[in-house]
């Protein structure tokens, strides 16, 4: 296996597996460069890869960091029974490793239980995710605090110019009326 560029497929994915693994077992199943996915794309840090079987097929490998689960997919057009045939040929994964299939497999494993996530898991995820999100909402507050202090600063600037303004005006008026006045009295 080896990790593939990202143009190599260009079709869409389909999950087929959902394996439970450690960190150490993941890197030694999956020896490819992964990369950290955008925190928007996941429900928590995922790592991922586009992995090229030695058979030619195509997989790609989301790797859950806090609950420790690897999601399989492979492209819709392929055959998903043969493409994880070939994916098991190359890596020993246990039976007990293995969460969830695809019904549509050939071959399913004889025991395949869904796990799914504790409440401590849960609970931990949120804390983490709250304390990674809270530097960047408390920088936000602030830059809204501070647009709005300087909007209001330039707000009150011109409130001051055009009430400086009227009272040129009136005062510029009432002396040109004055005028007006010495004019038609001197006529």
């Amino acid at each position: 296996m080896r990790a593939a560029r990202p143009d190599e497929l260009t079709e869409n994915v389909v999950p087929v597996l959902r394996l439970r693994l450690s960190r150490k077992q993941f890197e030694r199943f999956f020896p490819v460069r992964t990369v950290a996915l955008d925190p928007l794309a996941a429900p928590e840090p995922s790592r991922g890869a586009l992995i090229r079987l030695d058979s030619g097929s195509y997989i790609v490998v989301t790797y859950g960091e806090e609950t420790q689960r690897a999601i399989i997919e492979v492209a819709q057009s392929a055959n998903p029974s043969h493409v994880v045939s070939e994916l098991l040929s190359e890596v020993s994964v246990s039976r007990s490793a293995i969460e969830w299939r695809r019904d549509s497999l050939d071959h399913p494993p004889e025991k395949v239980t869904v796990a799914r996530p504790t409440r401590k898991l849960v609970k931990t995820t949120t804390r983490r995710i709250e304390k990674s999100v809270a530097p960047t909402i408390k920088k936000v507050r602030k830059s809204v605090k501070s647009v709005r202090k300087s909007a209001d600063r330039e707000m009150n600037q011109m409130h001051k110019s055009v009430q400086a303004a009227r009272t040129a005006l009136k005062d510029g008026l009432t002396a040109t009326a004055k005028k007006i006045k010495k004019a038609a009295k001197a006529s």
